[in-house]
């Protein structure tokens, strides 16, 4: 690249996205002055990106490599946050289904893609990997350069996860929120060549069969004073109820969203406009996280304002229920 006397400036572009046929498309520009001060700016966060390995991962050659133990808990302490802001029990870490999480992040990078069953003929394909994306929650983040990966980039997957922009069923959400979810894994695997790959998998697999603990009679996102990086304006809030803590297969069936009637006010009592409403049927053969879910837009909230929600007509159990609560995106 020519340089001139003025600064000149370097555009890199990234693309990162949660599983799903949809993906998430953004463009960031950085600017530095020289082709030498980008080199210097890339060596820097490559240092830092394989310091968070015990051992590195070789994606060109299939070795999927190790994170560092204080690295995964990055991943456990972000979840159980969000898990605490909704009433729900907190979740271990499960070291014996590293190996599963682990070889499943090699797969979605050595092969630039996600799928949660990956072909025998694609790169790096194991068991292990298969398992781990079967059963997994999947997140890939691709970039001309590493210098675009952001620090905390474990906690910013947890969280994309999430909110799950563009991932019309939630999926991912849904299980993050699920009560019954139990010990999770995180694995992650990085390559270098050519452009930069990061992915990410987080071990779903686990249920536990009861949660006494958990006072929360329902779940809805965003609740109460949520984090901004948790949520994203103009797109999905969702709400499910918790029928039984003590079976969660009575979950699945014992909800029947088709006559709910949704409204979002402000403080000053507008009312928002509400559109895409979508639920879960009765006995869906495809369900994730607790089984029973209603989601919505809420067209043009903003933070710092606090919004009460009114959901009416829920059929749980046969009997009619209204549930009421407010949020305010911190």
């Amino acid at each position: 690249m020519k340089l001139s006397g003025k600064m000149s400036l370097l555009a890199l572009l990234f693309v990162s996205f949660a599983v799903g046929a949809e993906e998430v498309h953004s463009i960031v520009r950085f600017k530095y002055r020289n082709a030498e001060e980008l080199k210097e700016a890339e060596q820097r966060a490559t240092d830092k990106i394989k310091n968070a390995y015990e051992t590195l991962p070789d994606v060109r050659n299939c070795q999927s490599g190790w994170l560092k133990y204080d690295e995964k808990r990055k991943a456990l302490k972000e979840l159980n946050a969000i898990r605490r802001a909704h009433g729900l029990e907190e979740v271990g870490y499960d070291t014996t289904k590293d190996k599963f999480t682990a070889a499943s992040a090699l797969i979605m990078a050595a092969n630039n893609t996600l799928t949660h069953y990956p072909d025998i003929r694609m790169k790096c394909y194991s068991k292990n990997g298969y398992e781990g994306s079967r059963k997994g929650n999947l997140h890939l983040f691709s970039a001309q350069s590493a210098v675009l990966a952001t620090d905390n980039y474990i906690e910013e997957s947890i969280r994309e996860l999430l909110i799950d922009d563009n991932v019309i069923s939630l999926g991912h959400r849904f299980w993050f929120l699920d009560p019954f979810l139990g010990d999770i894994s995180y694995g992650r695997s990085t390559d270098f060549y050519k452009t930069y790959i990061d992915s990410a998998v987080v071990y779903i697999g686990n249920q536990r069969q009861a949660v006494p603990n958990t006072k929360a009679d329902y779940v809805a996102y965003p609740y109460k004073n949520y984090k901004s990086q948790w949520f994203m304006h103009d797109w999905f809030s969702s709400f499910s109820v918790i029928v039984d803590k003590n079976n969660p297969n009575n979950n699945l069936g014992a909800v029947d969203y088709s006559q709910a009637k949704i409204s979002v006010s402000n403080s000053n009592g507008k009312y928002m406009k509400i559109s895409d409403i979508k639920y879960t049927p009765i006995n869906s053969p495809s369900v994730a996280g607790i089984g029973n879910s209603i989601q919505w837009r809420a067209i043009g909230t903003k933070n710092n304002e606090r919004y009460y929600v009114k959901i009416s007509n829920i059929l749980v159990n046969g009997k009619f229920q209204n549930y009421d609560y407010w949020f305010e995106i911190k």
